[in-house]
């Protein structure tokens, strides 16, 4: 079961998490929990990968100042290496017409949502997520901090 919930709310702070997971039927291929917490100096943002549901990948963990965003969106991406499986399944479906039902389910799976910031720097941190209307609530939060410079992010 995915979620993506706002956590707590502290002072000056807002913790929020976001779970993108991957998944035929009960067997889940990748779990990418986000744990994020926006407060008005900087986002700490850890990203934690699980493959098969219980090979836990390392962590990253990312401080970023809220001077340095210039930009902050929601976007629907679409995976390559789903893209490149279903074109081989294409292939393979003028062998066995039955591969093109496998082609369409990889292209359906290849389409996700991520929450885009991009830095000052050009930089893109790249946050997947299962509900775009958490992910607004998300750039909703870091729309309503001032930077430095007393403007409101560009989203």
């Amino acid at each position: 079961m995915t979620t993506n919930k706002i956590v707590e709310y502290e002072e000056n702070a807002t913790k929020f998490q976001f779970v993108k997971d991957k998944h035929i039927g009960d067997l889940t291929l990748n779990k990418i929990t986000t744990n994020i917490k926006v407060n008005p100096q900087s986002i700490y943002i850890e990203k934690q990968s699980r493959y098969l549901g219980w090979i836990k990948m390392a962590s990253t963990v990312q401080t970023l100042p809220i001077g340095n965003i210039v930009g902050v969106k929601v976007r629907k991406v679409l995976n390559p290496s789903d893209w490149v499986f279903g074109s081989v399944m294409i292939v393979l479906g003028f062998g066995s017409p039955l591969f093109w039902i496998v082609a369409a389910f990889f292209f359906w799976m290849s389409v996700s949502n991520k929450i885009i910031i991009t830095t000052n720097l050009q930089t893109k941190i790249k946050i997947p997520v299962d509900s775009t209307r958490d992910a607004q609530a998300f750039v909703a939060e870091l729309n309503g901090i001032p930077t430095t410079k007393g403007e409101k992010l560009y989203v």
